[in-house]
Order: C-alpha cells, then structure tokens, then sequence
C-alpha cells in the first residue's frame, strides 16, 4: 500500500481525488479543498519505506537516511516558497502527518511539455517561443540563487495559451550548497557533473539541461545520455533544424562545463538575437 485511499483527507481538510504520479522519493496527489484542487507532494521515499494499516510511514531499517530524505523535502519546499512567479509553481501549505510530510501546491492546468510536443506540429518559431519563456523562467530561478538541476519535458507545463510553469524542485539546491547527500539523475537531460557527489552544479548545469530540452523540443525525442556522450559527443539532428539553433545547443551541451554559456543571460540573449 504505497499510495493513501481515494476520499483520505489530509490535516482535515485536503481530499484525495485522484492518484496523479509517483516516483522513487514520492506521491502526488490530486485534492480538493474548498471546492478548488491543488496538488499534494507526500514525501515517500519507496525503497525504503512502508505504509502501516494506520497510514503511518515508516521504517526500521534505514531510519537515518529517511530523516535525511524528510529533511531534503522540507527544503523542496523553503525553495519553492521563495517564488512569486506566474511561471514557477505556487507554494500554499506544508504540514506533517502520518509520520511524514507533505507540501500543498498550486494546481497548473495544462499538458506536460512532452505531451504537448509530441501532440502538435510546431514549426521552429513556435518552438523557440515558448523556449525563451521557459529561459525567462530560469533566470528568476537563478536571481534567487536557486539551481533547478532538473529540468525536462515532464517538469514543464503548458496551458492552452501556450503560458509555461516549471514544476518540481525535488533536485534543487541553493547554489551555495553542496550536492545533496544522494545522486539523482535523468538520462539525456542530466550533464556528467549530475553524476557525481563530488562534481561543482552551477547555473551551467540547469544551461545544459535547458539546452537537452531545446534538443528534444526540435526533434521530439531526447538527446544521448551524457555518460554515453563521453565517448560520442557528436549531436543528431532532424534535417529541419536550423544550423543557428543546433550552434546553440552545442555551446549549451558542451560536455566542459567550461565551455558552455557563461550564464542564463547569455543564452536568452543568444536566442533573442
């Protein structure tokens, strides 16, 4: 039973609609509540951890890393408070029970990035509009000293007027701190320096990540793994993409951090050109 019921109530007032995702670390639900939904994000690191018949969450085993892991939450969610942005996801709530805890968010009406690209035929104009509104969003990422460290079509979401909103910030850290405690990765989107707890994460490891969104946006579907391009770094692109744009996405996916854009300015700038 990784999952609460259909109908639960979270803190008396948050009910369970409808399961929307989960992953290795949690579950997320939709709710209502007063008559309007937001999404619930339970921290709920499944390889370590079981629900009792009570909908208690707990462990024996590996108590210490699951503190470790509440407390990486909790920060999620300092994070995501920092934002005032119709582009970022709104923060409304936080609480702990059941021997967790759990984050309110706002609700973003829309479709994934990945659904809406794959879903539609979008010529490169329309693709790098809705590209530079995702660097814009970026940047107030980076004006408040946060690095996303995860951004991918499914972080993404895009309403019906092509608005964006970037989602999910179960990577992020401040940029003053050191990696976190624990490798989290995602294949293709992830530069090398994802790969290690040792390696620096800067503003140039959200660029490449943007740039491997940039990548699957033109040719719908994902760049090669980064280990992978290690040994073959050479890109491939659908005959349609303009040699412009494939210059910017190699500057932004340069294996060397060194030598890609120095900072998020640069790219939007690069584009806007």
């Amino acid at each position: 039973m990784n999952k609460l019921s259909l109908n639960y109530e979270l803190k008396n007032r948050y009910r369970i609609i409808k399961h929307v995702s989960e992953s290795n670390f949690s579950n997320i639900y939709l709710v209502l509540y007063k008559n309007r939904k937001y999404i619930v994000k339970e921290c709920f690191p499944l390889n370590i951890v079981i629900r009792d018949e009570e909908n208690k969450v707990f462990t024996e085993k590996y108590k210490r890393k699951f503190e470790m892991i509440k407390n990486d939450f909790m920060k999620e969610a300092e994070i995501i408070r920092k934002f005032n942005e119709e582009s970022i996801v709104q923060f409304k709530d936080y609480f702990k029970e059941n021997n967790t805890e759990y984050m309110l968010l706002e609700y973003c009406e829309g479709s994934s990035l990945k659904q809406y690209i794959l879903e539609n035929e979008l010529a490169e104009e329309e693709i790098l509009e809705i590209f530079v509104k995702i660097v814009k969003a970026v940047r107030k990422i980076h004006e408040k000293n946060v690095i996303h460290r995860d951004l991918k079509p499914s972080n993404i979401i895009v309403d019906i007027n092509n608005n964006i909103k970037i989602i999910d910030f179960g990577s992020s850290i401040n940029i003053s701190e050191k990696n976190k405690g624990y490798l989290k990765w995602t294949s293709g989107y992830s530069p090398l320096e994802m790969y290690s707890l040792k390696a620096e994460n800067d503003q140039k490891t959200d660029i490449y990540s943007l740039c491997a969104l940039l990548y699957f946006m033109l040719n719908k579907y994902r760049p090669m793994d980064s280990l992978k391009r290690f040994y073959y770094p050479e890109l491939i692109y659908e005959d349609y993409v303009s040699r412009k744009i494939r210059k910017i996405i190699e500057k932004g996916m340069n294996m060397e951090r060194k030598e890609r854009y120095e900072n998020i300015e640069e790219l939007e700038k690069e584009l806007t050109n």
